[in-house]
């Protein structure tokens, strides 16, 4: 392993450690009131770091934050939402509890923040006027495109991205009960009657519905949501319509990102799954319909049979087909979706695989053949939620807080004009706007000699050159009185004298304001 690797990988989780901590000091229980609000300073040594790190700690941060609100909207809504309305649910039910300015900021993301509709709503709301008719639509217009584009993702395409609300078995995805059944009676008679399959064996209900349920699981795991942002893009089959040009309320996608990935009627698709490729290959969707109705692997009527499956599951109103560049293709229904935070995981007991279903699908795929490609072997079981020991469980705290907090960050070095930094240190300092910083990332400009309020701690990216500026900059945190921090706890006694020592130094300096908090 090189030099570089290894130090570019402890870089890496720097930044990611750094980010959860700044989520928990913003997430504490502490701050009780606006006056308490937290405030961070981020001192580096590089204008590129702080730079970076502005950007890494704005979007790791925002996910989070976002994630509370979600499972807090359930939890509000009695822990079910249909799909479809779990954006505009979170909206309304946040701009009851927060100010309506201060709820637009939290929840728009920061690749947004400079939209033109957000930027004329915030210039009204600093300026003290109320915004106009067409301002205030626009806002929450923009708004409520994104949240639902960041529901589709949450519970799409990112469901194994880091610790997501599906991962972390807070809520997840399923799909409507009736519509299922109505899909199974249709590919069950099928199979009776007219079946291009040779099963091995009698088929019984369950294995059908295993099959369908998990072709499902394959097209929300896939991206595989119908959303109107997406339209171009399903139209025209190229990622060029992803682009944020095309696009503004689509979050980046960058050239290594991940994209949707429908189910195209063909022979070949450079994005999108196809349903029957041109020869033998063992695709997932011909190894799941082998293993989960155990037929043949070679079974020259798989292919025909997903064919058959697919247009059950359109019929009952399980998925749409769009037309697209050279054909059509497959995608689901979000009117046909929930989003429950009843919940349950399994896991295979070949492969260790992991899913995290609605506790009424879970308790069906008991027992059921295991989803993943090549797992030949292996077997669907209910996980003890109290024996999992996955590591998720800081998580899962953080997510049922039902506290939301953003961290709006900014960049503080010396390459800002002198009228933009001072206004970013007025901002900072004062916090009038909705989406004023309460967290710089910064060089040693703010090391010294510079005036912006209290902090509630200092975040050291990089180790300071020597113990004096060391010293300095943790001494930027905690200044006020009322942050005075408190000292350690004396030791126990000892037989001579030095114990009562310390104990009266403590309590001078005590008295005296002399101990600062240097988080």
């Amino acid at each position: 392993i090189s030099f570089h690797s290894v130090s570019g990988s402890l870089n890496g989780s720097s930044s990611c450690l750094s980010s959860v901590a700044i989520s928990k000091i913003f997430h504490s229980a502490y701050h009780r009131t606006a006056r308490e609000a937290p405030k961070l300073l981020a001192l580096t040594d590089s204008v590129q770091d702080a730079s970076h790190r502005a950007s890494f700690f704005a979007n790791r941060t925002f996910r989070f934050n976002l994630r509370t609100a979600i499972q807090a909207t359930l939890a509000a809504r009695g822990g079910k939402l249909a799909f479809d309305a779990l954006g505009e649910a979170l909206l309304t039910l946040w701009s009851t509890r927060l100010p309506e300015a201060r709820a637009i900021a939290t929840f728009l993301p920061p690749d947004l923040r400079e939209h033109e509709a957000y930027l004329a709503y915030r210039d009204a709301v600093t300026e003290g006027r109320t915004p106009t008719e067409p301002e205030h639509r626009a806002a929450v217009e923009l708004l409520r495109r994104r949240l639902s584009w960041e529901v589709t993702l949450e519970y799409g395409l990112d469901v194994h991205v880091g610790r997501s609300l599906d991962s972390t078995r807070c809520s997840t995805a399923g799909f409507d009960e009736a519509r299922l059944a109505k899909a199974v009676d249709e590919l069950e008679l099928v199979l009776r009657e007219s079946s291009p399959v040779r099963p091995r064996g009698a088929l019984d209900r369950s294995f059908v519905q295993h099959m369908l349920e998990g072709l499902l699981h394959r097209l929300r795991t896939r991206g595989a949501i119908y959303h109107p942002l997406l339209d171009e893009y399903v139209a025209k089959g190229q990622r060029f319509y992803l682009r944020k040009v095309r696009k503004p309320e689509l979050h980046v996608f960058g050239p290594e990102t991940q994209l949707q990935s429908f189910l195209y009627i063909g022979y070949e698709h450079k994005y999108f799954d196809v349903l029957a490729p041109r020869g033998s290959a063992r695709t997932w969707l011909r190894d799941f319909c082998h293993r989960s109705l155990t037929l043949d692997a070679k079974d020259p009527g798989i292919d025909a049979l997903n064919e058959r499956a697919f247009k059950a599951l359109e019929r009952a109103g399980l998925t749409l087909r769009k037309p697209t560049a050279g054909g059509e293709l497959i995608a689901l229904d979000p009117a046909a979706m929930f989003v429950t935070s009843d919940v349950a995981q399994l896991h295979c007991d070949r492969c260790h695989n992991r899913l995290t279903l609605p506790l009424s699908a879970a308790r069906r795929w008991n027992g059921n053949r295991c989803t993943r490609h090549g797992c030949n072997k292996g077997y669907l079981q209910l996980s003890d939620a109290d024996a999992q020991g996955d590591g998720f469980d800081y998580y899962r705290k953080l997510y049922h807080s039902d506290r939301v907090e953003r961290v709006f960050t900014a960049e503080h070095t010396g390459l800002l004009e002198r009228q933009a930094r001072e206004t970013l240190e007025q901002d900072f300092k004062r916090g009038l706007r909705p989406d004023a910083p309460n967290l710089l990332t910064c060089t040693p400009t703010l090391e010294m000699g510079i005036d912006i309020g209290d902090l509630s701690a200092v975040l050291l990216c990089s180790v300071p050159p020597t113990a004096a500026n060391y010293q300095q900059r943790v001494g930027r945190a905690g200044r006020a009185s009322d942050r005075t921090g408190f000292p350690r706890p004396p030791p126990p006694p000892s037989p001579g004298g030095r114990t009562q020592s310390i104990r009266r130094t403590g309590a001078r300096r005590l008295r005296q304001g002399r101990f600062r908090c240097c988080a």
